[in-house]
């Protein structure tokens, strides 16, 4: 484990675990478990500055630069290019920042990250900031549920009717296990409350719904 690693406290931001990097290469990360575990080839020897995970999951990859190096469009151009092939490796979303500017960006393609009414995103990045971790933690929600390859906007909140789901799965049970309907309705139910109570974090890490769907696939 890397000296850096050792000595790293991650940092909360609501539900989301922060760590402040710098000096730990990808192929470091990876050999700790931080990362997936995959070849990152011409990339394993880059550092990335900062991680944003949920359960394990990467979402975010964080660039620190000094002001002087974020002044001018040229200069922040280069920023960004310079760890975009990091960021799509390894999640959705680029955050380049120097403490007073942040710029937000599709990992998927390079575009900046705008808002429901077409503005760019600028949302500083400040994770150490007590009172700013519940707008930090929202943002990266709906960036995180936005982005695709051919979309950059943050889409509006839909209300999404669970039931067409529930009956699904519902009768998946039945045909799989021959229980009684009654049955395998309460087997909905229990799956439902699970994953409300895994992304609430009420659940430690190693029961997370994410992390027990991996080890079922």
């Amino acid at each position: 484990m890397s000296e850096e690693l050792l000595q790293t406290i991650p940092q909360q931001i609501g539900k989301y675990t922060y760590y402040r990097l710098g000096a730990t290469t990808l192929d470091q990360l990876r050999n700790n478990g931080i990362i997936p575990k995959r070849d990152y080839q011409k990339l394993k020897a880059k550092k990335p500055d900062g991680l944003v995970l949920y359960h394990g999951d990467i979402k975010a990859v964080v660039e620190y630069k000094q002001p002087k190096d974020l002044a001018s469009k040229r200069q922040i151009e280069k920023a960004i290019n310079q760890e975009i092939d990091v960021a799509k490796a390894l999640c959705k979303i680029l955050i380049v920042t120097d403490g007073s500017q942040t710029f937000w960006i599709n990992a998927l393609n390079g575009e900046r990250v705008m808002d429901a009414k077409g503005h760019e995103v600028s949302t500083v990045f400040h994770p150490f900031a007590v009172k700013n971790t519940a707008n930090l933690e929202y943002l990266l929600d709906e960036i995180g549920a936005s982005l695709t390859r051919k979309n950059s906007i943050i889409r509006s909140a839909k209300l999404i009717d669970p039931t067409p789901l529930a009956t699904r799965l519902w009768q998946t049970i039945w045909v799989a296990t021959g229980k009684s309907p009654v049955k395998c309705l309460y087997n909905v139910v229990e799956l439902f409350i699970f994953k409300f109570l895994s992304d609430l974090q009420v659940l430690g890490e190693d029961y997370a719904f994410n992390r027990i769907y991996k080890m079922a696939g």
